[in-house]
């Protein structure tokens, strides 16, 4: 009789232990690919921010390179107004 106390309360453990094993490792699991997936949203969202820092530094460049070539033109056009200054005095 004790014997078989024993046995049921050692079978009632066992298999509780064995259900946590398992539970535990399927939750890990779970988790794992939850905190995966986490990652790979903020990875996206990382990409997306230098992507438009990237487009904003083109859109920047083209109009520097704007103002650069006015500001040789104009440079151009002065240097040979002073030149006919120069030579017409």
């Amino acid at each position: 009789m004790l014997k078989e106390f024993i046995n049921s309360w050692v079978m009632l453990g066992g298999a509780s232990v064995v259900s946590a094993a398992v539970s535990h490792f399927f939750t890990r699991r779970q988790n794992r690919g939850l905190a995966d997936s986490q990652e790979l949203r903020n990875l996206k969202e990382v990409i997306d921010i230098y992507k438009e820092a990237i487009q904003d530094l083109k859109l920047e460049q083209a109009e520097l390179k704007a103002e650069m070539k006015a500001m040789r033109k104009d440079f151009e056009y002065r240097l040979e107004q002073s030149k006919k200054d120069y030579n017409g005095k």
